[in-house]
């Protein structure tokens, strides 16, 4: 079923892929196994809902199994924003919810890691680079977001 989002994942299909990273998570949990879990991740960062901010955090730096947090990088938590807007909006969304700030203590320090020690020259290459992965590198191949 993830794969089969690949050609044409739109912000139709938010809620299945909020099930899906919910249940690869749990999976992730109770046997280590994330098969899936990188292109859930991209998904959610291709749909680009700021709230993912937090699912992905979780994925890179909560999941027990340290390849799943090598795997997915930085920028993914960016979900393709601007990292002051992501910035500014787990700020507030820790102001509304305290409780939050606990559960994703280090969130704006990576955040501004980000910003003072950039993997890529823009959010731009990063873009072409995550999509180039799973669409491939040839002008024709990427697709467009729905």
């Amino acid at each position: 079923m993830v794969e089969a989002l690949l050609p044409d994942v739109s912000r139709a299909d938010l809620a299945l892929v909020w099930a899906l990273f919910e249940a690869e998570m749990a999976c992730e949990a109770a046997t280590q196994q994330h098969e899936n879990l990188y292109q859930i991740c991209f998904y959610l960062y291709e749909l680009g809902q700021l709230e993912d901010v937090f699912r992905l955090y979780e994925a890179k730096f909560l999941a027990r199994n340290m390849d799943v947090g090598i795997t997915l990088d930085r920028e993914m938590m960016t979900v393709g924003h601007e990292v002051a807007e992501v910035r500014a909006y787990a700020r507030e969304v820790f102001r509304q919810q305290p409780p939050l700030q606990t559960r994703y203590p280090t969130l704006l320090q990576e955040l501004d890691g980000l910003v003072a020690y950039p993997d890529y020259d823009s959010l731009e290459d990063y873009r072409t680079f995550i999509r180039g992965y799973f669409y491939g590198h040839e002008p024709g191949d990427l697709l467009p977001v729905n």
